[in-house]
Parts: structure tokens; sequence; C-alpha cells
């Protein structure tokens, strides 16, 4: 049987305590690689664009309206 790649995760939130609890959930899990943390609008979209991760944790209060583009601009 054929195993599936590794999902490639990046997750950005103001918390620290939530960005610290989602990244050592997601570490756990062995088919799924956190390729980086953000903690404002500003290091998600360096980070997607530079790690191009399969999805993105994005807390949109961190983001703030001005990134909710975000996702649009980093394809």
């Amino acid at each position: 049987m054929r195993k599936m790649a590794k999902l490639n995760v990046a997750i950005a939130d103001d918390n620290e305590r939530i960005l610290t609890m989602l990244d050592e959930v997601l570490t756990a899990d062995d088919d799924i690689t956190v390729v980086g943390t953000a903690r404002n609008g500003e290091q998600a979209y360096e980070m997607i664009l530079d790690k191009k991760p399969d999805v993105v944790l994005l807390d949109l209060v961190t983001v703030s309206y001005t990134h909710l583009t975000l996702p649009t601009n980093s394809r």
C-alpha cells in the first residue's frame, strides 16, 4: 500500500499558548509536519510565501482586516 506524503501545515496566532498547543498537537502526528509558526499577519504572509504549506491554520483576529486577502495574495 502506498503511503501518503506528509501534510505540511503552517500556524498563525497571536496567542502564544494557542500557538504552542497547536504546534505540539500537530507535531505529535507522524503524518503532519509543522513548517512554520507566525504571530502576526505580516509574519504569516512571509511564512506562506516562503514555506508554501499545504494547509494554514490562521486566526483571523491575529491577521487583521488589512490581511484578509492573505490567502489570495499568497498563491
